[in-house]
């Protein structure tokens, strides 16, 4: 083993460095060099005449394998003879030995590929590395208001203290110039003293003592932002500090580096998702003259809160309303975006236009466009009050027909003429008109309640017919208790069976003020 002398910039590891590239002549002079050679080996600058073998002994005789010490960095150099008549010698570095036990690292790697949370990382990270690296770890993450969110670990009395929290100034980080450096200087993995962290009461512990030795890599924040990383170790009573292990520092800011990426675009897609499902939602149902409505919406797909079905219910300035179920082709976040465009379609479309066999029309216009071969389908209503009730106008696009409950018990089928939304250019869309006297209820749902299938072995489908008998029992209920059982009662036929996804809307005509006594 040879021994050779190496200068470094100041604050910059030699590990940061990588791997050294020397091009010799055939006399073994130096013709090209990589930057990181450049740095350690000054006397190895090309076009000055310099031999490699005046400067690493170890490489005069060409031999691979060889293997040099230069303070706190160890190579093994292999030399690759090239056709014109050149040589290049690569030196690679090897891992310092010491560190932790492999089980270590596999904890490591499992407990932070299952987090997905960025502050929970942050707090497992310094958890972890007290005392396996260091006798403090930090990690700081930039935060609102020009500010950082900091999470610290620490021993205490002999052992890993808990995990304690807190913010500070963006300013307050940059005093230490160290940090300072850190976050401005790129992946490098810096070395501090103590002195470097004096000023910085806020990142150690009161009791923590003189720092010995110190590191700073940058790790990965939140919208493309950089954070830190922070091993301390304190000086000992007979004045030695353990030192910093910059080989397993690296690797250990490398997998919280991946961990951190991979739970700050978790939550960036989250947001994002939660954004979009919050503009697929349905509305608050409005209040109604002359009627009452309430509905009922269980996606299929758990995890997310929207599916392909829809329903809205809009006020035009008559105080009559305009109403529409759907339910797109497809599962998941694709039939939730068409299902989306459908309704918010409909919402704009139905401010100038009321009659639902026209609404349907103008639907299908609008969406065919952007749908390619997918296809929804829908009912479309209107409702009037009039003084036997309320007048329901309907116009349907292939869907399953709305359910009429009338006050003693029967249920009739609301059928009308009418084809799939968004694949055809020429539709006909009819209309159909009905009356519904006080406390008679239409029925509106999606094919998710008709196909949802029984929890026991021969798996059923709950159909129409029993949605009829269902229905039927509710002919005294109000509209609120109504979708409440009948979704209660599909639920139940489900037993936790996987299902599409169950949408019910109910349109009921408000009851008959009672007439002022006397």
């Amino acid at each position: 083993m040879v021994s050779a002398g190496l200068s470094v910039p100041d604050g910059e590891s030699p590990r940061a460095l990588g791997d050294i590239v020397l091009v010799l002549d055939r006399d073994g002079t130096v013709q090209r060099a990589n930057r990181a050679a450049r740095l350690l080996f000054t006397d190895l600058v090309p076009g000055s005449g310099a031999r490699v073998g005046d400067v690493l002994p170890a490489l005069a005789d060409r031999e691979s394998g060889r293997r040099t010490t230069h303070g706190e960095l160890r190579l093994e150099w292999h030399r690759y003879p090239l056709d014109s008549g050149h040589l290049v010698w690569w030196g690679r570095r090897i891992p310092d030995d010491s560190g932790p036990p492999r089980r270590w690292w596999t904890d490591l790697g499992r407990i932070l590929e299952g987090t997905l949370t960025p502050d929970r990382i942050a707090g497992d990270l310094t958890r972890l590395a007290v005392p396996a690296l260091a006798d403090c770890c930090v990690v700081l993450l930039p935060a609102a208001l020009s500010r950082f969110r900091w999470w610290r670990c620490a021993i205490h009395e002999g052992s890993a203290s808990t995990i304690t929290q807190g913010r500070v100034s963006e300013r307050s980080v940059h005093t230490a110039q160290v940090l300072a450096d850190a976050l401005d200087g790129g992946p490098v993995t810096r070395q501090a003293s103590g002195a470097a962290l004096a000023t910085t009461e806020w990142l150690l512990p009161a009791d923590f003592g003189p720092v010995g030795d110190a590191a700073v890599v940058p790790v990965r924040g939140p919208a493309n932002s950089t954070g830190l990383l922070v091993l301390a170790n304190a000086t000992a009573g007979n004045g030695q500090a353990r030192p910093i292990n910059l080989d397993v520092m690296d690797e250990f800011a490398r997998q919280a580096d991946t961990a951190l990426d991979a739970a700050i675009r978790f939550g960036e897609l989250a947001t994002v998702m939660s954004g979009l499902e919050s503009s697929l939602l349905p509305a608050a149902l409005p209040e109604v003259p002359g009627i009452r409505v309430a509905a009922a919406y269980r996606p299929a797909q758990a995890g997310l809160r929207v599916g392909g079905d829809f329903y809205d219910v809009r006020v035009d300035d008559d105080g009559n309303a305009v109403w529409a179920l759907g339910d797109a082709c497809g599962h998941g976040p694709e039939a939730a975006s068409l299902a989306g465009h459908v309704r918010s379609c409909f919402g704009a479309l139905s401010l100038v236009e009321h009659a639902p066999s026209r609404l349907l029309a103008l639907l299908n216009q609008a969406i065919r466009p952007t749908s390619g071969s997918r296809f929804t389908t829908a009912v479309v209503g209107r409702v009037e009050p009039v003084d036997a009730g309320v007048k329901l106008t309907v116009g349907r696009a292939g869907h399953p027909p709305p359910l009429v409950l009338r006050s003693d018990g029967t249920v009739e089928d609301l059928m009308v003429p009418g084809g799939l939304l968004g694949v055809f250019p020429d539709v006909e869309f009819e209309e159909a008109e009905i009356t519904l006297a006080a406390n008679e209820t239409c029925l509106v749902y999606s094919d998710g309640v008709l196909e949802a299938r029984h929890g026991g072995d021969e798996g059923g489908q709950f159909g129409l017919d029993r949605l009829r008998r269902v229905l039927a029992d509710y002919r005294t209920a109000s509209v609120a208790e109504l979708v409440e059982g009948v979704h209660g009662e599909v639920i139940r036929w489900l037993a936790g069976r996987h299902h599409d996804d169950i949408t019910l809307l109910a349109i009921q005509a408000a009851p008959v003020p009672a007439e002022p006594s006397g």
